[in-house]
């Protein structure tokens, strides 16, 4: 079976754009919280999401990390700014996305030729901008202070403290439009 990555990732961030349309959750449904969604499943698919922006932004998330995990993790070598992407958006889900955040570090990990003489390398600029979690700092810092990689995260001029829980919604309408143009 094909998949039709660029258009669901199209559909995806057309959706997280009109969110400011859809009304927030302002009651906690703990029936909701944490539907099932099998990204091994064969054929068509039909999930219910309540009608929430939080809700709908998680599902647009979850699909779009299926899409970047099929096509970036799967190659020989990922693209840094591909597994930047998934970095950033592991964070909205974290820590269920900690399993896919870990094979990304594991990636980079990796050098280019595969040979172990040779220095890993990433590079991904808007890091600062993007990464906040405690967890996946302490990772990022043992990168650093780790032989035989270079970690290149140049500071951008707005890379400063900022209020996260404004950012986990806007960082994550600015990485998908990166994303959508990565695919291209």
């Amino acid at each position: 079976m094909s998949h039709n990555y660029p258009l669901a990732l199209k559909y995806s961030v057309e959706t997280v754009s009109k969110l400011n349309r859809i009304p927030e959750d302002r009651e906690h449904d703990i029936k909701n919280k944490d539907l099932p969604f099998n990204s091994n499943a064969i054929g068509r698919q039909l999930f219910f999401v309540k009608f929430s922006a939080p809700n709908i932004l998680s599902y647009c998330i979850e699909v779009i990390i299926a899409c970047l995990k099929d096509k970036f993790l799967l190659s020989v070598k990922p693209p840094d700014h591909g597994i930047g992407h998934l970095i950033v958006l592991t964070q909205y889900n974290w820590p269920k996305e900690a399993d896919l955040f870990l094979r990304c570090i594991a990636t980079i990990r990796k050098p280019a030729s595969g040979s172990p003489s040779t220095l890993a390398k990433f590079f991904y600029p808007p890091f600062c901008d993007y990464v906040f979690n405690p967890d996946m700092l302490e990772e990022f810092m043992a990168l650093v202070n780790s032989d035989g990689i270079i970690i290149e995260l140049k500071e951008q001029p707005s890379c400063k403290i900022r209020n996260h829980s404004f950012i986990r919604y806007s960082y994550v309408f600015h990485v998908l439009q990166l994303v959508h143009q990565s695919v291209r």
